[in-house]
């Protein structure tokens, strides 16, 4: 009897515990988890929100209004192209930029396809801390095989025979082949150790092609013989690099758990140069001489660093490959010249942040870099890169957010740490480092930008999860709560992109978070599932929302420089204004937002109650400079440079 009081008491507390557990949860989840104070609205953001790994803006149809696009790894994209209303339609595939061209939709989703047809279908899914690729039947039997350079291992098998090969290469790769056979409703499901490569697929010739259905939008394929490919993409550079006054993109393709140098000899590994052709985009990589060389590359950027307005493009390589930069010359084509110039650094942390910027304002672009927990600024001297330490012994930076937010001049840093964050003060183009909490703002964070939300003249620092830090008159800031999180440990990641979503001239924000499992769906999983990695096991659905800002009497200019051919978007190109109120100075890409990507451009002032810009003046790349005088504030401008400017 004693036993089983003690166990009805055990019993009543677990369940006691279940139902105040539950209870904080239900409520938690009804708080708003951001705090907006009536200073903005939100509303959930309609995009590919699984898997994220990146989030930005880029202007795709030269309307002048500003589009967004997202990076997923394998999983699904989103390329939303605005009406300027503040609708978007996704056109990834209208512009060809799906991962498989001939299969769109073949990205690894969460879910199921439909199963509505009689057939075989193919896909790739992600669940309970596993990525597998199906076949699954439907009221049919169906045998073929299977070709890829992994191990696998065979996860479900339901009415189907399978025999697996091994192959194994000097090189230490492994060919795998697998002969199946399912039956009427079978089901056969393997995880592969490599799944961003191709896998080559041969089905019964017998057997009807418009019965086989690929990916969660269903496609069927043109022949019983068909590739399958997954890219595992990563930073995405956008530029018109070409001179043909069309938007190009550059993508980062990843690198195989590091094992990419395994199959080199065996398999073809590319990078993506997607080449504006009309209103789609078509893959230019191959007679480009960019090559991969086993770089398992996340973050690129386009640069012009010799000032010969053709653009250049900067590749970092973690997993200790050295990075590249690939010049380009008059004819397009491309050669790696890192290791002449000594910025074929080697580093072996994942995120390898860096961004280009003019430190000295001589004219010519630097590189600010993490390396091997230290913070280098290799300097621009023509015809090699000098290196100066300017701190070391820091955690892992995760983003360099730039902009002049002392308003003397010259390009500021923030360092972005989940750490320890740093302020890179530039004093006569040297930089300092300095702690941020002296002068109020955060010590650490999921990622941050420079935004004179309020337009008042002074760059102030957004930060997730802290949200707003207003800058005051003395250059030092203050707490605002705008867009702070309630739970802050409840986040594992976040994006952001700071723009002018509905055209009002006050920028607005996307942010995107990735919440953390529940405690208790972690506990469950660490007890089923203690054979996975913990990172496998993470919450991969992230919420996109956006937030747009509650306008004031303050007033704006916004500019868009069109440069010459071969550097449309003038990357490298300054602007400074000057009004009653002082000096600003921009530099374009300052707005940039996304943590390995580039392709925002646009440039944002705030006038505060200076209803004319007395003087503005551009410093294009190639060193030219153009000025307007007597610019009326609350617009867009548009500024063309000139051929007969004066340098």
């Amino acid at each position: 009897m004693k036993f089983l009081n003690k166990r009805f008491v055990s019993t009543k507390l677990i369940l006691i515990v279940c139902i105040i557990v539950l209870t904080v949860s239900t409520i938690i989840s009804l708080t708003p988890d951001i705090k907006t104070n009536g200073k903005f609205t939100s509303q959930s953001f309609p995009t590919a929100n699984y898997n994220l790994f990146d989030i930005g803006v880029v202007e795709i149809n030269n309307d002048g209004v500003l589009d967004i696009f997202t990076s997923a790894h394998n999983s699904p994209q989103s390329l939303l192209i605005s009406d300027s209303s503040g609708s978007y339609t996704n056109e990834l595939t209208k512009r060809g930029l799906d991962q498989d061209k001939e299969f769109p939709g073949l990205e690894e989703s969460n879910k199921e396809p439909t199963i509505d047809q009689q057939g075989v279908y193919i896909y790739r899914q992600a669940h309970e801390g596993m990525n597998t690729l199906n076949i699954r039947s439907s009221e049919v039997s169906i045998s073929g095989e299977i070709k890829l350079y992994s191990t696998i291992t065979i996860k479900k098998s339901d009415l189907a025979k399978v025999k697996i090969e091994e192959k194994k290469f000097s090189s230490g790769a492994i060919q795998t082949m697998v002969q199946f056979t399912l039956d009427k409703n079978g089901f056969l499901s393997f995880e592969s150790y490599h799944t961003s490569l191709s896998h080559s697929f041969i089905l019964d010739k017998k057997f009807p092609l418009s019965q086989i259905f690929v990916g969660s939008n269903p496609v069927s394929p043109n022949s019983h013989d068909f590739i399958l490919n997954w890219r595992d993409r990563h930073g995405m550079a956008w530029a018109d690099y070409n001179g043909d006054q069309q938007i190009d993109v550059f993508i980062a393709r990843g690198g195989l758990q590091g094992k990419m140098q395994e199959l080199l000899d065996l398999e073809v590994f590319r990078d993506e140069l997607l080449v504006r052709t009309g209103s789609k985009f078509e893959d230019k990589i191959e007679n480009s001489n960019i090559l991969k060389k086993g770089c398992a590359a996340y973050h690129a950027a386009w640069i012009d660093f010799n000032n010969d307005d053709q653009l250049d493009l900067y590749i970092t390589c973690p997993r200790g490959l050295p990075n590249q930069l690939y010049q380009q010359d008059t004819n397009g084509d491309f050669i790696d010249v890192a290791p002449q110039l000594g910025l074929d650094i080697k580093e072996n942390s994942f995120h390898t942040p860096f961004v280009w910027l003019d430190a000295d304002n001589d004219g010519d672009m630097d590189l600010l870099i993490e390396q091997n927990k230290s913070l280098w600024l290799y300097r621009n001297s023509s015809d090699e890169f000098q290196p100066q330490m300017i701190t070391s012994n820091i955690p892992s930076v995760r983003k360099f957010a730039i902009a002049d937010y002392d308003l003397d001049g010259d390009t500021d840093v923030f360092a972005l740490s989940k750490v320890k964050n740093s302020l890179l003060v530039n004093d006569k183009g040297k930089y300092v480092a300095h702690n941020p909490k002296k002068l109020g703002l955060p010590m650490l964070g999921h990622t941050a930008n420079w935004v004179d939300y309020d337009n008042d003249g002074l760059p102030d620092l957004h930060i997730i999860p802290d949200g707003l830090y207003h800058q005051d008159s003395d250059h030092t800031f203050t707490k605002t709560g705008l867009l702070e999180y309630r739970y802050p440990s409840s986040l594992a990641d976040a994006r952001s992109a700071w723009f002018d979503i509905n055209n009002d001239g006050y920028r607005d924000v996307l942010i995107a978070v990735q919440y953390h499992q529940p405690f208790w769906k972690r506990t469950f999983q660490s007890i089923w599932q203690s054979n996975i990695p913990e990172w496998k096991l993470e919450n991969k659905e992230w919420n996109v929302t956006k937030y747009e800002t509650a306008q004031t009497k303050n007033h704006w200019l916004q500019i868009d420089l069109v440069g010459k051919p071969g550097n449309t978007q003038a990357i490298g190109g300054k602007v400074v204004i000057v009004t009653s109120d002082g000096q600003q100075m921009q530099s374009v890409g300052s707005a940039e937002g996304s943590h390995y990507s580039q392709g925002h451009y646009r440039l944002y002032f705030g006038l505060g109650k200076q209803k004319k810009i007395d003087s503005l003046q551009v410093i294009w790349p190639n060193g030219q400079m153009q000025e307007i005088k007597n610019v009326s504030a609350d617009q867009r401008l548009t500024i063309k440079q000139e051929n007969n400017g004066k340098i």
